[in-house]
């Protein structure tokens, strides 16, 4: 499943996640990426896509999770 957001040209709509890996004509999108480089750099967006994979995906409440694991020295 792809890490990012794509919005269609001309459209207000954003898909997160499976919703892009979903999408047939990919040419007209303009991608966001909510990591570059190793460092989270758009918060708000990567918390969509988590959103979005733990509720619609996994369908998974996160307030019953203390924490998010992650991989060895906090990375993502």
């Amino acid at each position: 499943m792809p890490n990012l957001g794509a919005k269609p040209k001309g459209e207000k709509r954003l898909f997160l996640a499976d919703e892009v890996a979903a999408l047939r004509d990919t040419a007209q999108l303009s991608l966001r990426r909510p990591v570059d480089r190793g460092f989270v750099v758009n918060t708000q967006l990567q918390r969509d896509i988590w959103d979005r994979v733990f509720k619609h995906l996994l369908k998974v409440s996160v307030c019953h999770f203390a924490s998010l694991p992650v991989g060895r020295g906090g990375a993502l």
